[in-house]
């Protein structure tokens, strides 16, 4: 046992945590895990200014530090998980999600692990096969006793008798101490909820000490309401509770306030596990309820029961039409399948980009399925929201008779900078992903991690490039035409890039930066597609409208990729003797609010929890 000489890569390992504050973390953050394949490049670099001055000897002096620049970037395999949290720091802008239930939901941050934007499941009953949901949110507040010794801007806490914080409000208005007006919401922190209590009874008023910063506690009289709405129809999918009979796929027969029926049998669990989640994956619509109407330029979903505007869809936003059943599908399959959505109305839907062209058609005992996932873009205005992180890479111990006392660097002030998503022909789906950081510190062994809670990784299998990409679609933009021709029939390869333009702030007196300025959201990429037709080489002529989407699938779940509008460059055909011609095509993304303006997005993702069979 001695001091080594030398560590393994293999060793090593990587993890990231959003930070609080730029630069700053407060130690009770989740350091995620995560797999590279490899690094591009990972820590500070140092630039250093020599000495020369005129002398005899003609010799420089030893120089000094001037300039710091950190960055780091990684590759790694995509898997349906991985990246789901950590591409929302790369596209300014939360996840939208679908009622997601859980207090693990590994690994995406959102809601994850006891996070204030987080629900819980609190109980399963197989007497009524009852769900019930901690899904009360405060919608008004009225201070009842203020209390004394307050300012603008106390944080106000509940909390329970571990001390776990289970909501939180921010003073808002004070005389002399006493508490006049509180908020129900504010940004900058993290752990708690914000307006919430830990609680199922539902919506109503509930009178509620808080033991706050001043002097006494405040009492607050606060008016709940539901902070998530079921309905007959919805489809869930649960997993993680402790006894298994209450995983899997839930049909919802009716909804209260926060209290859901299935129609399946559940196990009764008055205390479930800290990992249970549940998501709303699908809707299941009444016997003969959704038909197909397909006499206009779109074809349209439209019903007499169902109110689409319920279900928390987006324009721009992918489903998946029909499930594995008979029953839950159209009977022509052309009504099946992907489709995008272009206008949500209570009683129809609009689609475009569908995968054949959709037939009118009369449902009759048929319960459709219809499924949806979770929602990332690029977003405008007030919808912006930008995350830091850091990242932390672990380097072994140098004492092999310490173990425990383990090396680490960390990247601080992280902002995501590049994004490369790559399907290569018979290989795995991989992704590049570069930061711009502020400072770079180091640990040695016997100092230890930064705080916070480091969950295991969640295993997950990769995409493989062969078999889980259904459909690579590219066409030219049509609204007379839900289904246009693809300009190619097969694809050898493709990329797509998300680049923020970030620009670290360098200043007097500051090491490194002291912030980074993000520029234009601006995403492109490379396709090499077999040539068959010069239709497409006229397209590239004519800086055509052109619209692109890719789906993955495997084992159930999957994610979509949507480009609304973009151009086309290069579309040099490549002649190799003995090969098949290939045509290299460069694409620069734009808004899609050309096409129309509820499109307000440059690129859109869905991660989808759940896929039928007939998706792959």
């Amino acid at each position: 046992m001695a001091v080594l000489t030398k560590i393994d890569s293999n060793v090593t390992g990587l993890r990231y945590a959003e930070e609080d504050s730029y630069k700053t973390v407060s130690g009770d953050e989740f350091w995620y895990p995560l797999e590279p394949n490899s690094y591009s490049d990972f820590g500070g670099e140092i630039t250093t200014v020599a000495r020369n001055p005129i002398n005899p000897s003609r010799q420089r002096k030893k120089g000094v530090v001037t300039d710091l620049d950190a960055s780091g970037g990684f590759e790694t395999d995509i898997t349906q998980t991985n990246l789901q949290d950590l591409l929302q720091g790369f596209f300014f802008a939360d996840v939208r999600d679908k009622n997601d239930v859980g207090a693990q939901r590994q690994p995406m941050g959102f809601g994850t692990y006891g996070q204030w934007s987080d629900y819980l499941i609190t109980d399963l009953d197989t007497t009524a096969d009852e769900i019930t949901v901690d899904s009360r949110v405060a919608v008004s507040a009225v201070v009842v006793a203020a209390g004394t010794g307050y300012a603008d801007g106390d944080v106000v806490e509940v909390t329970d008798a571990n001390a776990s914080v289970l909501a939180r409000f921010i003073v808002t208005g004070e005389t002399a101490g006493a508490v006049d007006t509180v908020a129900l919401t504010f940004s900058g922190f993290t752990g708690g909820r914000e307006g919430r209590t830990h609680t199922d009874t539902g919506a109503g008023a509930v009178t509620t000490i808080i033991t706050g910063s001043g002097d006494n506690a405040l009492t607050l009289t606060l008016t709940y309401g539901n902070g998530m709405v079921w309905q007959t129809g919805d489809v869930l999918l649960l997993a993680g509770n402790n006894d298994a009979a209450n995983d899997g796929i839930k049909n919802v027969v009716s909804a209260a306030d926060n209290v859901i029926t299935v129609s399946e049998n559940l196990t009764t669990d008055a205390a479930p596990a800290a990992t249970a989640i549940m998501t709303t994956i699908a809707f299941q619509g009444a016997a003969g309820d959704i038909d197909v109407n397909a006499v206009g330029d779109q074809p349209q979903l439209i019903s007499t029961v169902l109110d689409f505007t319920t279900l928390g869809l987006i324009v721009g936003e992918w489903i998946y039409i029909g499930g594995d059943l008979a029953i839950e599908a159209f009977s022509n399959a052309e009504n099946n399948g992907f489709a995008r959505i272009r206008a949500i109305e209570a009683t129809a839907l609009t689609l475009d980009k569908t995968e054949a062209d959709m037939v009118t058609e009369a449902s009759t005992t048929e319960t459709i399925r219809l499924f949806f996932g979770r929602v990332l873009k690029n977003e405008t205005g007030s919808l912006i929201k930008r995350r830091t992180y850091q990242l932390e890479r672990e380097l072994g111990a140098p004492d092999d008779a310490l173990p425990a006392e383990v090396q680490a660097e960390y990247l601080t002030g992280c902002v995501p900078s590049e994004f490369e998503f790559q399907v290569p022909t018979a290989d795995k789906a991989v992704a590049s992903l570069s930061f711009v950081g502020a400072d770079n510190e180091t640990i040695d062994g016997p100092t230890s991690l930064k705080s916070g809670t480091r969950p295991d990784l969640v295993e997950a299998a990769a995409f493989n490039t062969s078999s889980d990409v259904p459909r690579i679609h590219m066409a030219i933009v049509d609204d007379t035409d839900s289904a246009p021709t693809a300009l190619f029939a097969f694809v050898e390869d493709i990329s797509l890039t998300i680049n923020n333009n970030l620009s670290p702030n360098k200043a007097i007196g500051v090491l490194g930066a002291f912030e980074v300025t993000a520029g234009t959201f601006e995403v492109g990429g490379t396709l090499t597609a077999y040539f068959a037709s010069v239709d497409a080489i006229d397209q590239v002529r004519a800086n055509a409208d052109i619209t692109l989407d890719i789906h993955l699938v495997k084992e159930n779940s999957g994610m979509s990729i949507d480009l609304p509008l973009l151009s086309l460059g290069d579309g040099r055909p490549d002649v190799t003797q003995d090969q098949a011609i290939k045509l290299p095509l460069s694409n620069e993304a734009a808004t899609g609010a050309k096409i129309d303006s509820d499109l307000d997005h440059t690129l859109l993702m869905v991660f989808f929890d759940y896929l039928p069979d007939a998706a792959e």
